[in-house]
C-alpha cells in the first residue's frame, strides 16, 4: 500500500485537510479584525470556496482516483457488478446501490445547509446575523459537516474506494476539526449564552436521521467486504 503513489497522492489530500482547518480559523480572526476597525464586511465567498477545497471538495474526488476497489474488479463500478453466483455475489451491487442513496439523500442535505446557512451569512460568513435553530438546525447543530460525511462515505461505499475508505477516519476528525473552529471563534463570541444552551438542548453530530445514515453505511459497507472476491 505505502508503495503504491495513489495510496500516497490520497493520503496527502486526507492530511491537506488539517493545515486547511487552521487556515479556516485565520479566516474568522481575519474578518474580526476588519471588524474591530470598523471596516464594512465583505462578501469573501471565493476564499471560503478555495479553504472547501482541501476540507471537503478533494474528499469528493478522491473515491474516483486510482486505487484497488471492492466488488468485481478493479473498476470505480465495480461494486454495481454482481460477483460469483450465490447471495454474496448480490452483496457488492446491493451495497453499491445503499451507498449510492446514502450520497444523494447526504447531497439534499448538504443543498438544504447551504441554502439556510448563506441566508444569514451571506454578507458576512464570520458574523451570521442569527443563530439558526430552525429548519434542520433543529435537528443537528452541525448538519453541514454530518451531510459532508454521509456524501464522502457514501461514494466510497458505492465506487468500492479501498483507500478512501480507509482514510475516512482522518476526515471525521478533520470535520470535527472545524466545527471546533466555529464554534469558537464565531459561534461563542457571537452568540454566547444562547449557543451555550442550544448545545446542551441539541446534538452536534447526532439525531435519529443521522444515527439511521450511520446505520446504512454499516449495513453497505459490511455487505461490500463481504461480496468481495
Amino acid at each position: 500500500m505505502l508503495r503504491d503513489p495513489w495510496f500516497l497522492v490520497q493520503l496527502a489530500c486526507a492530511l491537506s485537510g488539517f493545515p486547511g482547518a487552521l487556515l479556516y480559523r485565520a479566516y474568522f480572526r481575519y474578518r474580526e479584525s476588519l471588524r474591530c476597525r470598523g471596516l464594512p464586511p465583505r462578501n469573501m465567498l471565493t476564499a471560503l470556496h478555495l479553504l472547501g477545497i482541501p476540507t471537503g471538495h478533494v474528499w469528493v474526488v478522491m473515491p474516483w482516483l486510482p486505487q484497488p476497489r471492492l466488488g468485481a474488479g478493479d473498476s470505480v463500478f465495480g461494486m454495481f457488478a454482481a460477483g460469483p453466483a450465490g447471495s454474496a455475489g448480490l452483496a457488492a451491487p446491493v451495497a453499491a446501490l445503499l451507498g449510492l442513496a446514502l450520497a444523494l439523500y447526504a447531497g439534499v442535505y448538504v443543498v438544504r445547509f447551504m441554502r439556510q446557512n448563506f441566508a444569514v451569512t451571506l454578507a458576512d460568513y464570520a458574523a451570521p446575523s442569527t443563530l439558526l435553530r430552525t429548519g434542520i438546525y433543529a435537528e443537528l447543530r452541525h448538519p453541514g459537516v454530518v451531510a459532508m460525511f454521509y456524501l464522502v462515505a457514501g461514494l466510497c461505499v458505492a465506487s468500492g474506494a479501498v483507500y478512501t475508505l480507509a482514510m475516512l477516519p482522518l476526515f471525521v476528525v478533520m470535520l470535527w476539526t472545524t466545527t471546533l473552529v466555529e464554534e469558537r471563534e464565531v459561534l461563542l463570541p457571537r452568540f454566547g449564552e444562547s449557543y451555550r444552551t442550544y448545545a446542551r438542548e441539541v446534538s452536534g453530530f447526532f439525531c435519529p436521521k443521522s444515527l439511521a445514515g450511520l446505520a446504512v453505511f454499516a449495513c453497505a459497507l459490511g455487505l461490500g467486504l463481504w461480496g468481495r472476491p
